[in-house]
């Protein structure tokens, strides 16, 4: 399979491993493919999914049963400051808050003080 995306340099040559059922109309995730992150980056180049201020690709983790949230937060909130980004603040967040709350700016609900 060839594809290609605006973001990369390049067309991309893959191999299909593996077809998902139809997660159905009522999945909170609607995908068409998915691919590695090393994939996504392409080779070394202007990618902008190189760049510390791109917010194409979603990430999803999973804490420890035990991990502070706030705490978690806390660690990672200067993060993209390392990196020279001054405008942008790293958060986590429930997912099952993104079904009224995905609107966010400076890590906090869009509209809230």
């Amino acid at each position: 399979m060839v594809w290609s995306n605006t973001e990369m340099e390049a067309e991309n040559h893959a191999i299909i491993s593996g077809v998902f059922k139809d997660t159905g109309a009522n999945s909170s995730e609607q995908i068409d493919f998915l691919v590695s992150y090393d994939v996504l980056l392409g080779p070394e180049g202007n990618s902008g999914y190189r760049k510390w201020t791109n917010y194409g690709p979603s990430t999803f983790v999973i804490l420890k049963k035990d991990a502070d949230p706030v705490l978690f937060n806390t660690k990672i909130k200067d993060y993209l400051k390392t990196k020279g980004v001054k405008d942008y603040t790293l958060f986590i967040r429930p997912f099952a808050e993104s079904y009224l709350h995905n609107q966010f700016e400076n890590g906090k609900v869009a509209g809230e003080e």
